[in-house]
């Protein structure tokens, strides 16, 4: 059913209708003098679809409205007054209520027949308002009923069925009202073929005999008898049309309606259904292509049920092997120091890493903690592969070199010793790069050893970033008798040390550039604000640059990072 009614509250169409009966009443008055040819008394109104139009959307009452309101006031303003207030006035109103009464069984119109129905309607919708208009006036003294019937009735039922058949639809389907489908698409081209063409012949025929001046004042009856004959082949041919339209689309739309639904039971578990059509033509040889297309499915779906014991016995080992790496990830990360903030009550420094593993687990580490409560240790490494090998060989390194920090050892003989820990326990050619740092917080000296690990990047106070100048060492076990060198470094208060492994620098854009040095170092030198901003502030900002720079390409390396902050000597308390 249409909702169209129900949509739209009272008070709203009732302000509808006056403002449609207005605009009616206006172009009754500017159109006045736009009559049939030799016919002066009998005008074109393609205003009468606004009663029309209002009936079929609004419903018959307000139909009524328009009509016989907008007719009344042009009446009023054109000098007729009252004199034909029920009888054209009531009569415009008639064009309205009739529409209103049209039996929409459905929201728009959809089929040929629907459309034939809507045309026939149309017809009556034209006849019983001329009809109702003559006979109201026929009763006058001196009125020859015939001559009102030929000379004013049939014209008018003709100009106004010409003017509604014409512009209704092309209105209905601007306003979806008329749903654009297959079949109504053949049925409106065979209408509107149709209309224009008995138009088209019928203007050429009013020329011919209007320029043969047949069509004077003095032979105005045979005008009338030409206008209203043609009614008789408006009418035939539009119901031919109709015939041939819906013989057309049922040709050519029965079969694809089979077509339709015997595709809609293929639900996807079975594939036996085949189309049975038998045409001749080429919706017979899309049937045949479709059926084709349906055996190669078959075959492929046999293909792919034989093997689908051997893809639930993938998918079951890939999720284990995904569940075996997301512990693994839960262990490394419980491996890692606390989340930030750390050390919350300490002012003397402020400390923070961060790392981003290329795969669900990686081969870089970094940690740092408080070895007495005026040592601070931080570490950073990178295991050379990536994924489960490396992970494994990263906490087992670790593990031995913290063991080694614990002791008390100084860093050089830390590194020595775990150096020759890991040449004999580790597979040939598996090494690391690695920085250790011990911080002396009462007095700001660092004692540091490196093994082949990037240097770091120092900002002393109000200067910038640049790499600590230091001797490189040696990659870890790889060669057994490395010994390595303690190097030290006084930090003053402001003074800010960046750590970092090479997935930081190497990290690539969609293009393959790498980020380098020279822009983490920009980036650095960059923030704003610098001395008031948190290390793990700092962390997050490099990050973001290098979202920014890679986007969407893919991360080939761990990414590590640690920021350590030396705000100020630790404070002696006796």
């Amino acid at each position: 059913m249409d909702n169209t009614n129900r949509d739209l509250s009272i008070p709203f169409k009732i302000m509808i209708a006056l403002i449609m009966a207005f605009v009616y009443a206006a172009l009754n008055i500017l159109l006045a003098d736009f009559s049939l040819v030799e016919v002066p008394y009998v005008s074109i109104r393609p205003q009468l679809i606004l009663p029309l139009l209002s009936g079929y959307l609004l419903g018959p009452f307000y139909g009524f409205t328009v009509g016989f309101l907008g007719n009344a006031m042009s009446d009023m303003v054109t000098g007729y007054g009252i004199e034909f207030l029920l009888n054209w006035s009531v009569a415009n109103g008639l064009y309205g209520l009739i529409m209103g009464f049209f039996p929409k069984n459905e929201d728009k119109i959809r089929t040929n027949r629907s459309f034939t129905i809507f045309f026939l309607y149309i017809l009556l919708v034209n006849i019983v308002p001329a009809a109702y208009a003559l006979l109201t006036r026929v009763v006058e003294p001196g009125v020859d009923a015939l001559q009102k019937f030929v000379g004013l009735g049939l014209p008018i039922v003709v100009s106004n069925t010409l003017v509604c058949t014409l512009l209704f639809p092309i209105v209905l389907m601007f306003l979806k009202k008329i749903e654009l489908n297959f079949e109504i698409k053949i049925t409106l081209l065979v209408y509107y073929f149709s209309l224009i063409s008995v138009m088209a012949v019928f203007a050429a025929t009013i020329g011919i005999l209007y320029s043969m001046n047949l069509l004077n004042t003095d032979n105005q009856t045979f005008a009338l008898i030409i206008y209203d004959l043609s009614i008789i082949p408006l009418v035939a041919i539009n119901l031919i049309g109709f015939g041939i339209s819906n013989a057309i689309s049922q040709k050519l739309l029965n079969p694809l309606l089979i077509m339709t639904e015997d595709i809609k039971q293929l639900d996807g578990k079975s594939w036996d259904k085949k189309l049975d059509i038998h045409t001749g033509d080429e919706l017979e040889f899309l049937a045949t292509a479709f059926n084709e297309m349906i055996d190669k499915i078959n075959d492929t779906m046999r293909k792919l049920w034989d093997n689908v014991a051997e893809k639930e016995r993938l998918a079951a080992e890939k999720e284990r092997t995904s569940t075996e790496l997301n512990i693994a990830q839960q262990i490394q990360t419980a491996m890692l120091p606390d989340p930030f903030p750390t050390f919350p009550d300490r002012t003397e420094f402020s400390i923070s890493g961060r790392m981003t593993p290329a795969k669900e687990i990686g081969g870089d580490f970094y940690d740092f903690f408080l070895m007495d409560d005026d040592k601070l240790v931080f570490i950073i490494a990178d295991v050379s592969g990536k994924g489960v090998p490396a992970a494994l060989f990263m906490m087992s390194s670790k593990e031995h070199i913290i063991d080694q920090v614990l002791t008390g050892l100084d860093v050089d003989e830390i590194f020595t010793r775990a150096n020759h820990h890991l040449y004999k326990n580790t597979a040939e050619g598996v090494f690391l790069t690695t920085f250790l740092g011990i911080l002396n917080l009462k007095t700001g000296i660092l004692s540091f050893v490196n093994a082949g690990h990037n240097p770091p990047l120092l900002r002393r106070r109000n200067e910038k970033f640049e790499p600590l100048a230091m001797d490189s060492g040696f990659v870890m076990s790889i060669l057994p008798d490395v010994h390595y060198k303690r190097q030290t470094l006084k930090l003053n208060p402001g003074d800010t040390l960046f750590l970092y492994t090479d997935g930081v620098t190497e990290a690539v854009d969609k293009n393959g550039a790498f980020f380098q040095e020279y822009r983490l170092k920009k980036a650095l030198n960059g923030l704003p604000h610098y001395d008031d901003h948190s290390s793990e502030y700092i962390l997050h900002q490099i990050r973001d640059f290098l979202s920014d720079f890679t986007q969407d390409a893919e991360q080939h390396d761990d990414i590590t990072m640690l920021c350590l902050k030396f705000r100020h000597p630790m404070v002696c308390q006796n």
